[in-house]
């Protein structure tokens, strides 16, 4: 059983279209998030494939010289305790490395989607003003795409090679807020797939607002790791990122 992007936008319009049935006067309300996020990149790995294989590393020193494109859109779509989110990761990079000892360039273009869905088991929010914890399971697939192309030098030859790469795999995990006063949050949330791909998420949030809507600005980390075997195709991976940005209430 396979998943496309089309496959996996169907079911979350067929589920947001199920999520607004829902939105009905009595309470609760039904509320809708959107969030953005710009981020640096570390990259620690092995991959590679047949006749190029290497091994790359990028720290964050390095981060703003290779990666041209990083950034993550989020979607949160709830009312009471359940609700319904979609999430893409992308970033296009692109490293001058070595291969052996030949130079080489390797680009990098890499899509992840989320969607998922999660039923808080506990809230105990009473008042923005007093400290309170939630805690909510989930449970989605993630969708990843890839490319990676290589040239390299080799003796007064030029040799290339390029690879695509699709798959996707079912997860489940869990996400938590602690508030700890109107303005201040702390988020987390960890996931794991069934096809080696482990994600840790937490951040910091304050809240305002902007336009009379409320909006909070966050600042956090996460780490990715994902291993994917096909052929002569490695993807082993462990991304770690720094991550600024915003959310903001749409209803």
């Amino acid at each position: 059983m396979t998943f496309s992007t089309q496959t996996l936008t169907g079911i979350l319009c067929g589920t947001l279209m199920q999520t607004l049935v829902w939105a009905q006067p009595s309470h609760p309300p039904l509320s809708i998030y959107a969030s953005a996020y710009g981020f640096s990149t570390q990259w620690q790995d092995q991959k590679g494939f047949s006749p190029l294989s290497y091994a790359l590393d990028v720290p964050y020193s390095n981060s703003l010289d290779h990666v041209k494109m990083a950034h993550t859109v989020y979607l949160d779509v709830a009312k009471g305790p359940l609700g319904v989110y979609y999430d893409k990761q992308y970033y296009k990079a692109s490293v001058d490395d070595r291969i052996e000892q030949f130079p080489a360039r390797i680009n990098v273009k890499m899509a992840r989607q989320s969607i998922g869905t999660y039923l808080k088991v506990h809230d105990g929010q009473r008042s923005l003003d007093e400290p309170f914890l939630t805690l909510a399971p989930t449970i989605g697939v993630h969708l990843t795409e890839i490319d990676v192309d290589v040239k390299a030098d080799v003796m007064g030859q030029t040799l290339t090679a390029s690879r695509s790469a699709s798959w996707h795999e079912p997860y489940i995990g869990a996400r938590f807020a602690y508030n700890i006063n109107r303005h201040w949050v702390l988020f987390g949330q960890i996931n794991a797939g069934n096809r080696h791909s482990r994600e840790q998420v937490a951040y910091v949030a304050y809240r305002s607002k902007l336009f009379n809507q409320p909006i909070n600005v966050r600042l956090g980390y996460r780490r990715l790791d994902q291993k994917h075997i096909k052929d002569d195709f490695i993807w082993d991976i462990t991304e770690k990122n720094l991550m600024l940005g915003f959310s903001i209430q749409l209803l």
